[in-house]
């Protein structure tokens, strides 16, 4: 397969990054052994594996049943919730894009 050569300054600027010299090289090495793996992945030959499902472990069946059972009430997670707003609860923001470019 015809390799081309990555173009690691265009990738890192659309992904908003400044790369030293040594973080380059590391990055240019890495990308190679990926490419290299992925390579040999599409060169792999499954037919000794059979038709039958492999699986890395013994249990075949490894899901429970689902079992209906009772749930607290809206009401009754509201009342234990200390914030409420317009009959919700309410938490703490932890994601914001404030900040982010647009």
């Amino acid at each position: 397969m015809k390799r081309t050569k990555i173009d690691l300054d265009a990738l890192a600027s659309l992904s908003g990054l400044s790369l030293s010299n040594s973080e380059r090289l590391s990055f240019e090495r890495n990308m190679e052994e990926l490419i290299s793996f992925a390579d040999r992945i599409k060169d792999f030959n499954g037919s000794s594996l059979g038709k039958e499902p492999f699986f890395v472990h013994s249990e075949k069946d490894v899901l429970r049943n689902d079992v209906c059972r009772e749930s607290l009430s809206s009401n009754a997670l509201l009342s234990a919730s200390a914030e409420k707003q317009h009959g919700y609860i309410s938490v703490p923001e932890i994601l914001s894009d404030k900040g982010a470019d647009k």
